[in-house]
């Protein structure tokens, strides 16, 4: 790639599925590196998966889309360096790795207009973009800038994806548990500064980055995090993960469906809004059931395979709405959503 009189280049991996006819599916998956293999799943399901290698890893030799810390290097800031003295210089890694999962799928297009070995290979008009934890982030924000996925699956995205900053679950009793707390804006900031641009801490309320006068610590903030949710439809997103996944904030990830559930009933999509928290508990990781749901909601919005009833009771229960968790401790949908009143 070339911008600006820079050059770089990473190398993201094509993985073909072991049965299945072309042309395939594709989901682009955000990966700490792309040797590690993609879900089985995926594989099984009939997708090919190209896989991201977001890091930088000089060591082994390979290039990846942007370095997993506050240095700035790899592919993204080899082109655009990051510099706090001009204005927009300082975009943050997770733009950076959302931009990886966009030029991959150019590089497939490129390939399928000039390379006969991927001549009706691919539709890649069928396109998935997924990841999890901090790459959960990543691709909901690669489905927020780039429309030709038409489906986003965010896997334990929570703070900085798909749950809004404005809820802590800190103390909220379940009837699977209680809440250690859930990771905030402060925390964001603070620990993983290199996610966002610096303009990000502006929002906190300083210099006492933890005490203002909301629940999850972002009143300032002009936008959060359903919003981005919201901006997909009528393409399709699904959220994923785990009941006692606290810190990573579970429950945030909950209400930031809640929150952008009316624009996607608005639009007349609703079954294009998908949760999926596994209740078996577990922790901070995708569960097997949880990959094949995402494979199965890709069906059922690509190819108009319908769900069976499991799946679908299972992709649009809110176990924190059924527990009364929004009334208890926020006052409810109406209180905290009160554009969905109407």
């Amino acid at each position: 790639m070339q911008d600006g009189g820079n050059s770089a280049s990473f190398t993201p991996v094509l993985y073909l599925p072991p049965s299945g006819t072309a042309p395939y599916p594709v989901i682009v998956e955000e990966s700490f590196r792309a040797s590690v293999g993609p879900n089985r799943a995926f594989l099984a399901g009939g997708y090919a998966v190209l896989s991201i290698p977001t890091t930088d890893n000089p060591g082994a030799g390979a290039a990846g889309v942007a370095s997993d810390d506050g240095n700035h290097t790899g592919a993204f800031y080899t082109l655009y360096p990051y510099k706090l003295d001009r204005e927009g210089d300082d975009r943050g890694v997770l733009l950076a790795w959302a931009w990886g999962a966009s030029r991959g799928v150019d590089a497939l297009q490129y390939l399928a207009g000039h390379d006969a070995a991927f001549a009706g290979l691919l539709d890649l008009k069928k396109l998935v973009v997924t990841g999890f934890s901090r790459w959960g982030k990543a691709a909901l924000l690669a489905g927020f800038l780039d429309d030709r996925f038409s489906v986003t699956a965010a896997g334990g995205s929570g703070s900085g994806g798909a749950a809004p900053y404005r809820y802590d679950s800190f103390g909220n009793v379940y009837p699977w548990g209680r809440s250690t707390g859930a990771e905030t804006l402060g925390d964001h900031v603070r620990h993983q500064t290199h996610n966002s641009n610096e303009m990000i801490r502006r929002f906190l309320a300083d210099p006492r980055l933890y005490q203002t006068a909301t629940w999850g610590y972002g009143e300032r903030l002009p936008f959060d995090h359903h919003e981005m949710i919201a901006a997909i439809a009528p393409r399709a997103v699904l959220i994923d993960n785990t009941n006692d996944d606290y810190a990573d904030d579970a429950e945030g990830d909950a209400i930031g469906y809640e929150g952008a559930k009316p624009v996607f009933q608005f639009l007349g999509v609703p079954q294009n809004l998908a949760l999926d928290l596994f209740m078996g508990g577990g922790g901070h990781s995708l569960k097997p059931a949880q990959a094949a749901n995402i494979v199965n909601f890709a069906n059922f919005v690509l190819f108009g395979k319908p769900l069976t009833e499991e799946v679908r009771k299972q992709l649009t229960t809110d176990p924190y709405l059924d527990a009364g968790t929004y009334e208890r401790y926020y006052g409810g949908l109406g209180s905290m959503m009160p554009w969905g009143r109407r």
